[in-house]
C-alpha cells in the first residue's frame, strides 16, 4: 500500500499532467450521515465518519467472533462508499487526487500481481523516471515513454474503468450462476443476516 502511494507521488512529481492515479471521493453527505446514525444507534463507534474511523470498523468486523451488528455495519459501510476510478493527475485538483477509503493523498496501482494494462503503463513511466535520473540507460524497455500525453492518458483511464466494470459484471454473474447451480444440487440450510429489503430483492 505504501509502495503504491510512493510511486504515485513520484509519478505526480515527474509527470504532473499525465500521471495515472486511482482516486476515490468521499461518500455523499446523506449516505455517510445515514451510516453514522445507524452505527450510533447500535453502539458502534465510527466518529464522524472519517476514513480512519471507518477503517477501524472494517478491521474489527474481520476479527474472529465479530458480532452480527459489526458485519452489517461493514456491509453498510461498503454500500456508502463512492466507487474508485482511474484518473489523469493533470485533470484533477490536489484535493480530487485523494483516495478516501485508503486515506492517501495519491495512490496508483503498481505492485498488483494482476498486471492490468495501466499497471504496465505505470511501470514504464517509472522506468523513464529512472532513465532520466542518469542511473540507468535510456534504452531500458518502456523508456522513454513521453508519448503518453494527458489526452491519451485520459482515454486509457476511461477505457480501463469500462473494462474493469465489464469484468466485475461477468465475475458477479458467473458467481451467481455457479452458486445457484451448486445449491440446486446440494441444498443447504444456513443462518443469514438480512441487511436490506426492497420490492425486488432481499440482501
Amino acid at each position: 500500500l505504501l509502495l503504491n502511494a510512493w510511486v504515485a507521488q513520484v509519478l505526480v512529481q515527474h509527470f504532473p499532467a499525465s500521471a495515472p492515479l486511482r482516486v476515490q471521493g468521499p461518500p455523499s453527505a446523506s449516505r455517510l450521515g445515514n451510516l453514522v446514525k445507524w452505527c450510533d444507534l447500535h453502539g458502534i463507534e465510527v466518529g464522524a465518519g472519517e476514513s480512519v474511523g471507518l477503517q477501524r470498523l472494517i478491521d474489527a468486523s474481520l476479527l474472529p467472533g465479530a458480532s452480527p451488528k459489526l458485519l452489517i455495519a461493514k456491509t453498510r459501510c461498503a454500500l456508502a462508499m463512492s466507487g474508485a476510478r482511474y484518473a489523469c493527475a493533470g485533470r484533477l485538483s490536489e484535493k480530487a487526487r485523494r483516495h478516501y477509503s485508503l486515506n492517501l493523498d495519491s495512490f496508483t496501482q503498481f505492485s498488483s500481481p494482476i498486471r492490468r494494462y495501466l499497471d504496465i503503463v505505470v511501470h514504464r513511466m517509472l522506468l523513464e523516471v529512472v532513465a532520466r535520473s542518469g542511473t540507468a540507460s535510456p534504452a531500458l524497455p518502456g523508456a522513454p515513454h513521453s508519448s503518453l500525453t494527458p489526452d491519451y492518458m485520459l482515454q486509457l483511464c476511461e477505457a480501463s474503468d469500462k473494462a474493469a466494470a465489464r469484468a466485475r459484471l461477468v465475475q458477479n454473474q458467473s458467481w451467481d450462476l455457479c452458486l445457484a447451480s451448486h445449491l440446486s444440487q446440494t441444498p443447504r440450510v444456513m443462518s443469514a443476516i438480512v441487511t436490506q429489503i426492497s420490492s425486488s430483492y432481499i440482501k
